[in-house]
């Protein structure tokens, strides 16, 4: 209940003023963004998302909710044929806003399969605008968003075969599962900024992650975890 109520306060805070002269954007944490459809596990959330809205170039008393997600590519996976949409969710996990197009898609796409951890953040629009009043009881009720993934008419098919069944737990499935591409974006704004707090909670995060892999996993698969993991961090360090 606890977790209830504040979700709803940060929401009203956050939409505080936003239809009253200078436009705030809804914050939705990386823990409350999701993946879904077949082509679920092609992406990773790389960071928290805002919910916001942009006036209609027809009319200006009405406004098309956005949303924008910062993600990056799987290890080890190609999104050539994948197409995305987005849904807004209430705390609950019931609809309040489907089918949101992934604005610009064909240009990020090849960015982000340009290299393994290339961070690119995706515009999701919704398809019709509304009145003021209707955002504003959209956004109140928003707390989650599920991005859905499927590929395009006969890309799916193919992509498929590449990738082949599945199987036992990868790489991927730790990066995945204990969010690790979020936490190294932490731990680097922490080292950008030498913010030693947000960078010491970060390394806490990195840490439990890497305790839990050794519990959960393997030890073989626990120990590429955690080579994977400082080996980025020391990249990081080695660039600022």
């Amino acid at each position: 209940m606890k977790k209830v109520l504040f979700a709803l306060s940060l929401a009203a805070i956050c939409l505080s003023g936003c239809f009253g002269g200078k436009q705030e954007a809804l914050t939705i944490p990386v823990e409350s963004v999701e993946t879904a459809g077949p082509s679920f596990n092609r992406i990773v959330v790389a960071g928290g998302a805002s919910v916001f809205s942009a006036e209609s170039p027809l009319d200006p008393k009405q406004l098309f909710i956005k949303t924008s997600v910062p993600v990056v590519k799987a290890v080890g996976v190609k999104l050539t044929g994948v197409a995305m949409t987005a849904d807004l969710l209430d705390i609950n996990g019931s609809v309040v806003l489907p089918g949101l197009f992934a604005e610009g898609l064909a240009d990020i796409i090849p960015v982000l399969e340009a290299g393994e951890g290339v961070s690119r953040t995706i515009i999701f629009s919704a398809q019709t605008p509304l009145d003021k009043a209707s955002v504003k009881r959209a956004l109140e009720k928003t707390a989650r968003i599920r991005i859905n993934l499927f590929g395009l008419p006969g890309a799916e098919v193919e992509q498929a075969s590449k990738d082949g069944p599945a199987g036992p737990p990868t790489l991927n499935t730790l990066i995945r599962k204990y969010n690790a591409w979020w936490m190294l974006s932490e731990y680097e704004k922490g080292v950008r900024e030498d913010n030693k707090h947000i960078r010491k909670a970060a390394e806490h995060r990195i840490e439990a992650a890497k305790d839990r892999a050794d519990k959960e996993y393997p030890d073989w698969l626990a120990d590429q975890f955690d080579d994977w993991i400082e080996d980025r961090m020391d990249r990081i360090d080695d660039k600022y």
